[in-house]
């Protein structure tokens, strides 16, 4: 297996962990923006971030691997509370999958409010970069 793949396979086994215990509780795992927007909500992201390698090695060498966790969930355009509301439960989500999977957050959590793919829908939500050492 190459050093690079070693980054593709965190990514899995990342997603697979947070199936195992969010999965269950309803909430669609998405492993790419794609898929997100394909997939139902609430939901939790976890996307490819950037292998960060040694800057000293004349090789390859990652010492660090960044994702981009998010939680996301669609809202009411037509009720201001319900954003708020929305607003309110995906950020203790994230919080809550932080401390679950024990993740060390490398930015701090931003808001996110955009308009979805598909039928035009509005989420709501936070995003934040999460990083594991390589080795």
């Amino acid at each position: 297996m190459s050093l690079s793949s070693h980054f593709l396979v965190k990514h899995k086994a990342l997603t697979d962990a947070l199936s195992q215990s969010y999965g269950e509780k309803s909430y669609f795992i998405a492993k790419s923006e794609s898929e997100l927007s394909l997939g139902s909500f609430p939901a939790i992201g976890l996307f490819l971030g950037i292998p960060e390698h040694s800057k000293e090695s004349r090789t390859y060498a990652p010492i660090r691997f960044n994702y981009i966790l998010c939680c996301f969930d669609v809202y009411d355009i037509d009720n201001p509370d319900d954003l708020l509301t929305k607003q309110q439960t995906m950020f203790e989500l994230i919080e809550g999958v932080i401390s679950t999977m024990s993740f060390t957050v490398l930015t701090d959590i931003e808001p996110i409010v955009s308009i979805g793919t598909g039928e035009g829908s509005f989420i709501t939500g936070w995003t934040t970069t999460i990083e594991f050492k390589a080795n």
